[in-house]
């Protein structure tokens, strides 16, 4: 007996509108059914699933799912953390997806000792093409540690290579940097930089980001300022216990945001969630 239709209409009476995305490829529609509970709060704009949970979703719609692949269910994201066959399920018509809320993301620790903490950093004054030395301020948070020799700052999309070590000043600032090469373009006082510093550790962890609300922007949190929520336990996986910290970066949506702030959110006791005020 084919029990495919039969399928198919359950799928339509109690599953969820979805859409899987493969690591390469474009997304497809399918439809998901949620098994079990998940514990879920709301931070922000932000709702966070805090236990990870398992979809099923029909072979017909996503032959060969893969780990790694995003699942987006009535508006919320996981990414896939394994694939497995649906007990039960004797003709072969479902994938279980075990996933975890949140989308991937890289989680850069500050620099080790001796390394920049700080920012988010700005050119300080405008500066011509071709030019080979750049001077560049924290916008907020004080600063400590050295721009260390083969350190690279971002600048308009353009990579520059730090070409000696420079201590700050009591200004916050780093003044007459040597780059190389030199600026491919000008640039304009108060252009935003991103200092990448190599001994900073990169983790892959999961997350979701989403802007400030207009009545928040007030204080500390600035037009542009996001909002960016990890669960406690991405980091415990990754081997970092006592969760993020200011001065870290955020790898995500293709660009580089520094970490200005660090809220954490609780479940009784214990850290649930942190919220991390981040900045581009």
């Amino acid at each position: 007996m084919d029990f495919s239709p039969h399928l198919r209409t359950l799928f339509q009476l109690r599953g969820k509108p979805a859409s899987y995305a493969p690591t390469a490829g474009a997304p497809v529609p399918c439809r998901a059914i949620r098994q079990g509970g998940g514990q879920v709060v709301a931070i922000g704009p932000v709702v966070v699933m805090l236990e990870r949970v398992q979809f099923h979703i029909r072979r017909a719609e996503v032959p060969a799912p893969e780990i790694g692949a995003v699942l987006t269910v009535n508006g919320d994201t996981f990414t896939v953390q394994a694939v497995q066959p649906v007990q039960r399920d004797a003709d072969g018509l479902m994938w279980g997806l075990d996933v975890a809320w949140g989308l991937p993301v890289i989680y850069r620790t500050a620099a080790a000792p001796g390394g920049v903490q700080g920012g988010p950093w700005s050119v300080v004054t405008a500066a011509a093409a071709g030019t080979s030395s750049i001077s560049i301020q924290s916008q907020h948070i004080n600063v400590t540690g050295k721009l260390q020799l083969g350190d690279v700052l971002t600048i308009g999309g353009a990579a520059y290579t730090v070409g000696a070590v420079i201590s700050a000043s009591a200004a916050k600032s780093f003044n007459n940097i040597p780059i190389s090469p030199p600026l491919a373009a000008p640039v304009v006082a108060g252009a935003s930089v991103t200092i990448t510093q190599p001994s900073a550790t990169g983790y892959a962890i999961t997350g979701a980001m989403a802007d400030y609300g207009a009545s928040e922007v007030m204080g500390s949190v600035l037009v542009g300022d996001r909002r960016m929520v990890i669960l406690q336990a991405a980091f415990v996986v990754a081997g970092l216990p006592a969760g993020p910290k200011p001065g870290a970066s955020i790898e995500a949506d293709g660009r580089i945001y520094n970490v200005i702030h660090t809220k954490a959110h609780y479940a009784g006791s214990a850290v649930a969630a942190w919220e991390l005020q981040v900045r581009g």
